[in-house]
């Protein structure tokens, strides 16, 4: 279909196809100003009789500010939610096991070329949209990721209830 020289997806698309398509957009514009917007968005809570908001969120900043070095505030909730899911079968992107991992030990994955964003590592080990718990029991995957992405209140939250 097309409008104004510009040409839409067609109406027939299936359902899944477009929760996909959006599952990944989204991803790829928080990514991208997840961050600022959060920033952004305390800022202008200042401005408004909600600025209690943004002086809640840079305490809990400050009290919580060592659990991203710590392995951050995991949700099983957000790890297992079906959204990344969606955004796994875009690709389609699959976890392949090779060996059994022995649970006494841990384990350092490499994951290469990953990219600007990393989404195949994120949704391989940042969420269990490939599996991951189902194919190796007891393993609790973290990505590593930069520093500076966890200076941003809200964000940081977001960030660590995938275990980043």
């Amino acid at each position: 279909m097309k409008f104004l020289g510009i040409s839409f997806a067609p109406l027939l698309v299936p359902l899944h196809r477009r929760l996909e398509t959006f599952a990944v957009a989204q991803w790829c514009i928080l990514f991208l100003v997840g961050g600022l917007f959060c920033f952004l968005f305390l800022l202008y809570l200042l401005t408004t009789s909600f600025y209690w908001v943004t002086i809640l969120a840079y305490i809990w900043f400050y009290i919580d500010w060592h659990t991203s070095h710590r392995g951050g505030r995991r949700s099983k909730w957000m790890v297992t939610s079906r959204f990344w899911r969606h955004m796994a079968n875009y690709f389609p992107a699959r976890l392949h096991k090779t060996a059994d991992l022995d649970l006494k030990h841990n384990y350092m994955f490499g994951f290469h070329p990953h990219g600007v964003m990393g989404i195949g590592a994120f949704i391989s080990f940042g969420t269990d949209a490939t599996d991951f718990s189902k194919k190796f029991p007891g393993l609790k995957p973290t990505l590593l990721i930069l520093s500076q992405q966890f200076y941003f209140p809200l964000w940081r939250d977001y960030l660590m209830s995938v275990g980043e």
